[in-house]
């Protein structure tokens, strides 16, 4: 998918499971698209920006 898609695009998913097998496969592939400026969309959870996080 990462090959397939051009910066600044949009991509969507249909569940947040399906950017990876399990949590720091979901952070890097999530990292890995903003920094490449696209948009993630997951239906089941709606549009939100998951490249945001706050500080602690």
């Amino acid at each position: 998918m990462l090959d397939q898609i051009h910066d600044s695009e949009t991509l969507v998913m249909s569940k947040l499971d399906r950017l990876g097998r399990d949590v720091l496969e979901v952070e890097a592939t999530v990292k890995a698209l903003a920094a490449r400026n696209i948009k993630v969309i997951v239906v089941q959870l709606g549009s939100l920006d998951l490249a945001c996080r706050s500080e602690r």
